[in-house]
């Protein structure tokens, strides 16, 4: 599946509340488990982007950037290094939370 948010080449950006969730896959629309997605935002060579409260749930990778002189899609906040509860009555959902994102906000 795609990228939930891509911020490529910007400059003054603030995102706020970014929540991306994923609770069906594939041809048949399963439901998920896991790491249903590979990855949910990538941000690539931006200034002054500021993004706060970013949460997903059943994706393997929060957040992605490309920056200059930086890995090509170096990953910077996986699931598993950032896992909240599972949900209320929906275990199998795992959620994940990044709280700032401000490695490109100079």
């Amino acid at each position: 599946m795609a990228l939930y948010q891509r911020v490529s080449g910007s400059s003054n950006i603030n995102l706020y509340g970014g929540a991306f969730w994923n609770f069906r896959a594939g041809p048949t629309q399963g439901l998920c488990t896991g790491d249903c997605q590979a990855n949910g935002v990538l941000y690539e060579n931006n200034t002054k982007l500021f993004s706060y409260g970013i949460s997903t749930i059943n994706v393997k990778n929060l957040i992605m950037e490309t920056g200059p002189g930086g890995n090509k899609n170096a990953i910077l906040a996986p699931r598993t290094s950032n896992m909240g509860n599972g949900l209320a009555g929906f275990p199998q959902n795992v959620p994940a939370y990044v709280a700032a994102y401000l490695r490109q906000s100079k």
